[in-house]
C-alpha cells in the first residue's frame, strides 16, 4: 500500500466530504493508504450502533469483539454508543439479543469508558436477564467522566444515578425501575449526598403511564439530585396518558428555560388549556424564546368540537391562549416563535385569524394536519434537541 503524504487534517476533510451519506465507499477510501485507512476507521467507529435485525445474524458483541481483537486501536475511536435490544417499536421478541450475547459485556469493556460522550440504551427486554458482565459494562459507560448525553428508552432509570456532572442532555422514554441492589451488586453505588447535583441543559420526558411520569418527575425535581435552574430546553410528552391520570407538573424550578415543547391529547377546556396551565408555572424571569405545542386530537376532536365555518366553536380557547401568551410577550418573556400543531382525523377549523395578537407579532406558526395517516408520526422536536439516534448518520456510523 502506497503512503500518501498529506496532512492528517486534509485527509479528514477529504474523507468526510466523500463519505457524506455514502457509507459504502469507506472501504475503498481506506485502501488508498495507511493514513486514509486510519482516518476512515476513526470516523466510522466514532459512533457505534449495536442491534440485530435477524436471528441468523452474528451477535453484535461477538462481531465487535472479533473486529477489536484484529485491530485493538478501533476501540479507542468510539465516542458515541447506541444499543437496541429490539427494534424501535419493540416488535418481535426474537430480535432481543442482549441476554443471549455472552461476549457483549467483554466487547463493551474494551471501549475506554471516559472516551464515551453519548450513550443510548433502548428497549432492554429484562435487565435482570442480561449477563452480569453486560450489566456491569453498561453501568460503567454511564459513569463516564465525559458523558454529556444519555438516552434511556424502556431501560432502568436508576442508571441516571451513576452519571457525573458532565451530563448535560437527558432523554427518558418509558424507563423502568429496578431495585437499588441491582446496581450495588455490580459494584456501583448511586451518587451520594456529597456529590454535586446534575446540571442539565436539555431534558426530554415521555411516558405512557402516570406512574412512570411521576417516577421521573420525583427524581428530576429533587434539588439534591438535579439542578434545573440552568435547564434551557424542555420537552414533555404525555400523549399516551389519560387526562385524569396526569396530575399536575410544576415548572417553577426552570428559571433558565428558553424553549418548551409539550405533546398532549385534549383536556377539558380546550386543547390548549393544559399547555396554558404549564406555562403559568414557568418563572416570570425565565428567558423563554420558543414554545411548541403538539396536540393529537384523533376521534375525540371530531366529536367534541362542533365543526363549522360560521361562529367558529374554537374561537374561545384560541383567543384565551392568544391573550395569555401576548400578555407575557409584552411583559416578561422574549418569545421569538410560537408553534402550534394539531393532528386530526377529519376537519378542524383552526386558523391563524383565531390568534390575532400572535399573528400581529409575526411569531406564530400553525400546522393543522388531517387524515388517518397523521395520527402515526415520528417523535421530533422543533427546537432541534438533536443527539443520539437523530445524529447516527449512515456515512459515519458502524452498525454491528
Amino acid at each position: 500500500m502506497n503512503e500518501v503524504n498529506l496532512p492528517v487534517e486534509l485527509v479528514h476533510h477529504i474523507v468526510n466530504y466523500l463519505l457524506d451519506g455514502r457509507s459504502s465507499i469507506w472501504r475503498d477510501l481506506s485502501l488508498i493508504s495507511r493514513r486514509f485507512r486510519v482516518v476512515c476507521q476513526a470516523i466510522l467507529f466514532e459512533k457505534l450502533v449495536f442491534k440485530r435485525k435477524y436471528t441468523r445474524e452474528t451477535l453484535p458483541g461477538r462481531k465487535f469483539l472479533s473486529i477489536v481483537q484484529g485491530n485493538p486501536r478501533i476501540a479507542s475511536y468510539v465516542r458515541e454508543i447506541r444499543i437496541l435490544d429490539s427494534d424501535v417499536r419493540g416488535l418481535g421478541v426474537e430480535r432481543m439479543w442482549m441476554s443471549m450475547d455472552d461476549k457483549f459485556g467483554m466487547a463493551l469493556g474494551l471501549i475506554p469508558r471516559d472516551n464515551v460522550r453519548k450513550f443510548a440504551l433502548q428497549n432492554v427486554s429484562t435487565w435482570e436477564c442480561l449477563p452480569l458482565a453486560t450489566r456491569a459494562a453498561i453501568a460503567s459507560l454511564c459513569s463516564s467522566s465525559n458523558l454529556a448525553s444519555l438516552h434511556i428508552v424502556c431501560a432502568p432509570m436508576q442508571l441516571l444515578q451513576l452519571c457525573g456532572p458532565s451530563l448535560e442532555h437527558l432523554r427518558l422514554e418509558n424507563p423502568c425501575v429496578i431495585g437499588e441492589e441491582s446496581l450495588s451488586a455490580l459494584g456501583y453505588c448511586k451518587r451520594g449526598g456529597q456529590a454535586p447535583p446534575l446540571s442539565l441543559k436539555t431534558l426530554q420526558l415521555s411516558s405512557c403511564d402516570s406512574e412512570g411520569l411521576f417516577a421521573m418527575v420525583s427524581v428530576l425535581l429533587d434539588p439534591l439530585k438535579v439542578n434545573l435552574g440552568g435547564l434551557q430546553r424542555l420537552c414533555i410528552d404525555v400523549r399516551s396518558i389519560d387526562m385524569q391520570d396526569r396530575g399536575s407538573i410544576n415548572l417553577s424550578s426552570f428559571e433558565g428555560l428558553r424553549a418548551f415543547s409539550f405533546w398532549s391529547k385534549p383536556k377539558g377546556g380546550g386543547p390548549l388549556s393544559e399547555f396554558v396551565e404549564l406555562l403559568g408555572t414557568v418563572p416570570k424571569s425565565a428567558p423563554v424564546e420558543r414554545i411548541h405545542f403538539h396536540n393529537t386530537l384523533g376521534y375525540v376532536a371530531t366529536r367534541h368540537f362542533n365543526l363549522g365555518l360560521d361562529n367558529n366553536p374554537n374561537k374561545g380557547w384560541a383567543n384565551s391562549f392568544d391573550s395569555f401568551v401576548a400578555e407575557n410577550l409584552s411583559t416578561v418573556w422574549k418569545l421569538k416563535k410560537v408553534k402550534l400543531e394539531f393532528y386530526v382525523l377529519w376537519e378542524l377549523d383552526v386558523r391563524k385569524e383565531l390568534f390575532p395578537k400572535l399573528g400581529d407579532a409575526g411569531i406564530l406558526e400553525l400546522n393543522v394536519k388531517r387524515g388517518p395517516e397523521t395520527i402515526c408520526f415520528q417523535f421530533s422536536l422543533v427546537f432541534q434537541l438533536k443527539w443520539g439516534d437523530d445524529n447516527y448518520e449512515p456515512g459515519s456510523t458502524a452498525i454491528l
